[in-house]
């Protein structure tokens, strides 16, 4: 089984905290929101992950990459994040 996870948008709302880092990067209780997805999925048996990502995906990619080494991750750019949002 696969998931697929919708990680961009400019996050305009969160706009001070998400200048620098992707919002799915945001910490709640100390841990980026996007751990909290991930760890339910591989607890759930899914280690296939498909991620769509924006302009701001490097951190995102590095960071799923360390923490999740045992977990297939498929990253896929977004280009028109910003007109299409998740429609495209």
């Amino acid at each position: 089984m696969k998931a697929i996870i919708l990680a961009f948008g400019i996050g305009s709302r969160l706009r001070l905290i998400t200048n620098e880092k992707p919002k799915t990067m945001v910490k709640v209780n100390i841990r980026p929101m996007i751990n909290y997805i991930i760890d339910a999925l591989h607890d759930n048996g899914i280690k296939n992950i498909i991620v769509c990502t924006d302009f701001v995906a490097t951190k995102l990619l590095n960071h799923l990459e360390l923490e999740y080494i045992d977990i297939n991750f498929k990253f896929i750019e977004n280009k028109d994040y910003d007109t299409k949002n998740n429609m495209h």
